[in-house]
């Protein structure tokens, strides 16, 4: 079915667009489709007062954190794009990652945390964990002054939970037992109370993002537990794609003998024997690396992308009525046959290699578009590039159990971005030290 078309669920309508022509409009046209909706129901369920709300949307007075008087929703979007988008603060981040990495990934801390099968080699270990482990707590460090783990330790370790369990949050129901999610939520809430109210000079190696945010909620008179809602918002998001991504890269890398041997040449030139990484290079020079990424943001960027119709307005000659929901599968998208040829449904690595205008196409949206498009995926690029070319040239990798079967995308999960593999789907690997 190529037109619009809508379906009744719960006596709300929502039209289904299915085609990437149509899905420009879907993007483009924010004054009739909007997110602001959906976006109270996250506050609020992040734990954001309900009758705060209106608080958060109402003008200001113009100050110089915020010169033109914006409220502290479309303030915060400025300050992530002045922050994520590559300037002088982009690479301050970029370089506390690099150095974040460097310490992670060391040999020493490798054989701390994982048993031995001799001084040169690991016994196998879970690809899944390996990239949560490295890859949120790369983040942290990144984001956050040091002392967020002294307060609590055991954040990042519970943050792939807390993931997967975030939708029960968002869209809550007396059928869904949401035990796991308020505790974990309470948990990050009371971290970050007690990480906020710590004097400035306690917390002074946060990176300015959130320097700046806090400073804008201090200057707006913020209500704290609001604060600390929007500051467990920011984790999250933070953290919540970049692992997996970087599971599914290096999965399909692992797998193929050949493609690890191609990335790992193409790789190699940006990393340094003491952990340094060119990101420039990596970003810039490394068009295999880059065709993988695209591919696999388009296989596992499964989510629906929903927007409230708030005008009246057309999309593919069909009527959107205000007061309803349009919607968008990016699945239906990214298999798009027409787009992306007759074997959309398989991953190709040369696909993105071979026609790089493809991730520039109306129909490949991993990070969103128009007015939310997401202001972080130049960052994310750089994390997963980096622990990438970091895991393949520090580390001979190799697939630990013969005959082990390619993980599946679970699509039984209820996501927002990258879907995670099948509970119990893996690949285990062995790493060995190069001399």
């Amino acid at each position: 079915m190529q037109e619009p078309f809508a379906l009744t669920i719960a006596g709300k309508r929502y039209y289904v667009i299915t085609t990437p022509a149509n899905s420009r409009l879907f993007f483009s046209d924010a004054t009739a489709l909007t997110l602001d909706g959906f976006l109270n129901r996250v506050l609020v369920g992040f734990g954001c007062g309900l009758d705060r709300i209106p608080t958060l949307w109402q003008a200001n007075p113009p100050t110089p954190l915020n010169p033109k008087g914006k409220n502290l929703i479309n303030l915060t979007e400025d300050l992530f794009k002045h922050h994520l988008l590559p300037g002088p603060t982009f690479d301050i981040l970029v370089e506390r990652y690099r150095g974040a990495l460097r310490d992670l990934l060391s040999w020493d801390r490798l054989t701390t945390l994982h048993p031995m099968m001799d001084e040169k080699r690991t016994k196998p270990i879970s690809l899944y964990d390996l990239c949560s482990e490295f890859m949120i707590n790369a983040t942290q460090m990144s984001l956050f002054d040091p002392v967020l783990f002294q307060i609590d330790p055991s954040m990042t370790t519970h943050l792939r939970t807390f993931t997967d369990e975030i939708w029960k949050l968002l869209h809550p129901s007396r059928l869904v037992d949401r035990t796991v999610s308020q505790q974990l939520l309470r948990q990050y809430t009371a971290a970050f109370l007690t990480y906020l109210r710590l004097p400035a000079d306690e917390r002074k190696n946060e990176t300015w993002l959130i320097k700046t945010i806090l400073e804008t909620y201090e200057e707006l008179g913020i209500h704290e537990t609001d604060r600390a809602a929007m500051l467990v918002m920011i984790y999250w998001a933070g953290d919540a794609n970049a692992y997996k991504a970087a599971f599914w890269v290096l999965s399909y890398i692992l797998y193929d003998p050949q493609l690890r041997k191609q990335v790992r040449q193409e790789t190699a030139p940006a990393v340094g024997p003491d952990g340094g990484l060119d990101m420039a290079y990596l970003v810039d020079r490394c068009p295999r690396l880059s065709s993988i990424y695209h591919e696999v943001l388009r296989l596992t960027k499964r989510d629906v992308v929903f927007r409230q119709v708030v005008r009246d307005t057309q999309i593919g000659g069909k009527h959107l009525r205000k007061e309803n929901y349009a919607m968008i599968a990016s699945c239906q998208l990214h298999e798009n046959c027409e787009t992306y040829g007759a074997d959309a449904v398989s991953f190709n690595p040369d696909r993105f290699l071979k026609q790089p205008e493809l991730a520039h196409q109306p129909g490949f949206y991993p990070y969103g578009g128009g007015k939310y498009y997401c202001p972080g995926r130049y960052f994310a690029t750089v994390e997963i590039y980096g622990f990438v070319a970091l895991m393949l040239n520090h580390y001979q990798m190799e697939l630990a159990v013969p005959g082990e079967l390619f993980p599946r995308r679970d699509e039984s999960l209820l996501t927002f971005g990258i879907s995670r593999p099948v509970p119990g789907d893996d690949l285990h690997v062995r790493l060995t030290r190069r001399t």
